[in-house]
């Protein structure tokens, strides 16, 4: 294992051995990626609810000018029936 942590990151003395502060780096640094990874994440998963947002709020529209649209062509047909 201390072979491979040597050859993955280059941190030690040698390849026998690990030594802790070159584990708790590691740590860290892994934990700092996966932070910055989560952050991006969140970042364009907030920017798309935002479009999304906008989106429905323009369909909510259209949708009530499309059935206000449709009221006024019953009435018109009402009157020309009778």
């Amino acid at each position: 294992m201390a072979q491979d942590f040597h050859a993955a990151f280059g941190l030690g003395t040698d390849d026998r051995h690990i030594a802790t502060v070159d584990a708790d780096g590691v740590a860290l640094a892994a934990i700092q990626g996966l932070n910055q990874k989560l952050e991006t994440r969140m970042q364009k998963a907030a920017a798309q609810r935002r479009r999304l947002e906008t989106e429905l709020k323009q369909k909510d529209a259209q949708i009530a000018r499309l059935e206000r649209e449709v009221a006024e062509l019953k009435a018109l047909v009402r009157k020309l029936v009778k």
